[in-house]
């Protein structure tokens, strides 16, 4: 039971290390929906359309699995004005960058007339703006127009009320083309103001090949893009490249060696997936197959060549370079690459 145990921790840590050796890996800023107040069968529907509008809007959403007592607490929290208080833990719980909240209530006699309102928080806590829309005597059709309605105008306001998100984005040569997710932004060197998320930059100067690059930006920060571009006439770099970096001066050894590494974490795996108890269905066994020792050395090996090699690979060609970096805190670990990509 322990070699097992051991195994799944072990192939656990491997996937994370290998995950964060990978060149510019990011998370895109997400953000929680939540909905409360109406009968599970109708919040689908309005959980659904509310969801639909946020990703329109280029906002990453999930949907938080919770029960409708701790639903029904947020949202009671929040329609106390003590929102501040109570939303980072829900938002620190899913590791998400900020909250829409939604409550559908009624009004009127007989409950005629629905209303939706809703709220959007920083994960910190700070209200960035609140709304509500009205829907009297409506069916499902015109009550979704409100739900949509209202959450266009709460992702509008937010926007305005955060803090600036900037792409300060340069080429070399000056005077390119810029077009950020499509659209014509200036020439460059310029300063392009954006919302959080992932962004595709395309850059384009006659007589010149044309880039792209997809970039990562949070919530009020800025984030700098520069690409050297290159002539026409001139051949593309041969193999992968990092946007920024330069080609050449790579041989074949970091490619040989993340082979290497590979291949050794696939034989590690392989040997964990070998492995036996020495209790086979409650009954001690006399010969049983412990690949466990060899498992973690073999699989030790391929992790260190794997973050070697992609080490090599990254510095290889660049001036600035780049090197391996991993860190361990309460809350778990990573292992990835820092320099300039």
């Amino acid at each position: 039971m322990i070699h097992r145990s051991f195994r799944f921790l072990a192939l656990g840590a491997i996937a994370l290390g290998v995950l964060g050796a990978v060149p510019g890996a990011a998370r895109a800023e997400r953000s929680a929906l939540f909905v409360a107040g109406v009968k599970a069968s109708e919040r689908a529907g309005v959980t659904k359309t509310a969801r639909a509008t946020i990703e329109s809007a280029g906002w990453t959403v999930i949907e938080p699995p919770l029960d409708d007592g701790p639903l029904a607490d947020l949202v009671t929290c929040v329609g106390s004005g003590l929102g501040g208080d109570c939303v980072p833990g829900y938002l620190d719980d899913h590791d998400v960058d900020r909250g829409v909240i939604l409550r559908i209530s009624t009004e009127g006699k007989g409950g005629t007339t629905k209303v939706v309102t809703g709220w959007v928080f920083r994960r910190a806590g700070e209200l960035l703006v609140t709304d509500k829309r009205y829907c009297q005597k409506c069916e499902a059709p015109a009550f979704e127009a409100s739900v949509r309605e209202l959450v266009d105008a709460l992702i509008v306001a937010a926007r305005e009320r955060a803090r600036p998100t900037l792409l300060d984005v340069r080429t070399i040569p000056t005077g390119a083309t810029v077009k950020v997710d499509g659209k014509v932004a200036g020439q460059a060197d310029l300063q392009v103001e954006v919302y959080a998320g992932v962004h595709n930059v395309f850059f384009e100067l006659p007589g010149y090949r044309g880039e792209s690059r997809e970039v990562v930006v949070g919530d009020g920060e800025s984030m700098s893009v520069e690409v050297r571009l290159t002539p026409a006439d001139q051949a593309p770099p041969r193999g992968p490249v990092r946007p920024g970096a330069e080609a050449g001066g790579r041989g074949p050894l970091p490619w040989v060696v993340t082979a290497g590494g590979v291949a050794l974490l696939a034989g590690g795996v392989t040997l964990f997936a070998l492995d036996e108890s020495a209790v086979q269905d409650g009954s001690q066994v006399r010969q049983y197959r412990d690949t466990t020792n060899a498992a973690i050395g073999v699989t030790a090996a391929g992790a260190v060549a794997t973050g070697v090699g992609v080490w090599l690979l990254l510095r290889g060609g660049h001036e600035h370079g780049a090197a391996p970096v991993a860190a361990v805190s309460p809350g778990g670990g990573w292992l990835g690459v820092v320099g300039r990509f």
